[in-house]
């Protein structure tokens, strides 16, 4: 059993204001069929990039395997030869594959043959927006989140459930801390309110309407007035305290952004036509006197 060690990784692209990745830590074990999860963007095709020593970085790289990389494969001829093919794009045993997405242009048979290959190859990091792939090929995942980074053994699906758990419970946690929020600044105002109006009787007192406020009534109200002040500042306290927790929750929760579309009227009405339309490769006929029509609408 080997392992890639990282520690410290930090890189950004020349010019970027933002890094990819900033003091990212993991231990990976090589014997793991790890499946590599993000949305476009978050870095997956750059993070393979620099375990090949591609780019420069900050941090540190240990490896023990040789590594190879496969980008998709663009294969559009027969079910034999796409065997052929992926057979020697995984040929090659006691090298750790990056594999980055790879089922990009591959029909249900090629996908097919390209599973049976990962379930039996020990050792990959793979790159695919193709969940059923994912969950049928991989035991590990690493995640690329929001915030963070997670290695959790499993396939997607079981790491999906989990996530979706976790999301419910920050959000229930979110719910009840901005509650408890709204309470304590109600609490800590009365407590101020009520301090203050102690305050002004122990200070501006009259005497010709208050003649018997001697000086331990006025010692009672100090020691009232210096507690309704503690129980604000503990109040204020325990706000704080509650707004630290709610600020660590939802932190890794992906909110889509509402997408408008505004479409514009066309002046045509029928946008495709297609009449005895025949579709050939080599010598085999796909489509044959084919008919279509796509209109405004």
């Amino acid at each position: 059993m080997s392992q890639i060690q990282i520690s410290g990784l930090t890189f950004a692209y020349e010019g970027s204001y933002d890094n990819i990745f900033e003091n990212v830590s993991l231990c990976l074990d090589t014997d793991w069929k790890l499946g590599f999860i993000g949305r476009n963007g978050k870095g997956k095709s750059t993070f393979l990039k620099l375990l090949l020593r591609e780019y420069e970085y900050e941090g540190k790289i240990r490896t023990s395997v040789p590594m190879e990389y496969f980008p998709y494969t663009d294969v559009t001829a027969d079910g034999e030869r796409v065997k052929v093919q992926l057979a020697l794009l995984f040929s090659e045993e006691g090298k750790f594959l990056l594999i980055d997405e790879p089922t990009n242009h591959l029909d249900v048979e090629a996908r097919e043959v390209l599973c049976g290959y990962l379930k039996r190859k020990k050792g990959f990091i793979l790159v695919s927006h193709d969940r059923s792939v994912l969950d049928a090929c991989v035991d590990h995942v690493l995640v690329l989140e929001r915030n963070q980074i997670v290695v959790e053994q499993g396939n997607f699906s079981s790491w999906w459930e989990n996530k979706q758990r976790r999301d419910h419970f920050e959000r229930t946690e979110q719910e009840k801390n901005k509650r408890e929020i709204r309470r304590l600044k109600e609490a800590a105002r009365q407590a101020g309110d009520w301090a203050n109006q102690v305050e002004k009787s122990k200070i501006g007192y009259d005497k010709r309407k208050e003649n018997n406020y001697f000086i331990g009534t006025r010692a009672y109200i100090g020691e009232k007035s210096r507690r309704m002040q503690m129980r604000r500042k503990n109040l204020q306290k325990r706000q704080e305290k509650a707004i630290e927790e709610k600020e660590k929750l939802l932190k890794n929760l992906e909110e889509p952004s509402v997408l408008k579309m505004m479409p514009l009227t066309h002046h045509k009405e029928v946008y495709v036509r297609a009449q005895n339309l025949r579709l050939v490769y080599g010598n085999h006929t796909v489509i044959d006197d084919f008919q279509m029509e796509l209109r405004r609408g």
